[in-house]
């Protein structure tokens, strides 16, 4: 009595079909991932433009401190850059 568990395909066959339903899987759960993480990021953006239209002096505050804190952290590691040489 033959084994049924064994087929008469080659067993490269059957590596490539379990290959090819991983393919589509993975294709799908990136798809599914791809999409989830559009929807965060388009509520995050209404979200941050609504706010930033209701608190337009607060965020040029905001960009403000944030600029002069980069220009001030910039000065500083260039001058320490020149006194170790």
């Amino acid at each position: 009595m033959a084994n049924p568990n064994l087929s008469e395909k080659p067993q490269s066959s059957s590596i490539r079909d379990a290959s090819e339903r991983f393919a589509r899987e993975a294709k799908s759960e990136a798809k599914d991932v791809l999409q989830d993480a559009t929807e965060a990021a388009s509520e995050f953006y209404d979200r941050t433009s609504t706010w930033v239209q209701a608190n337009y002096g607060k965020s040029l505050a905001i960009a403000g401190v944030l600029a002069a804190v980069g220009v001030f952290g910039y000065v500083l590691g260039r001058n320490s850059q020149m006194t170790d040489i």
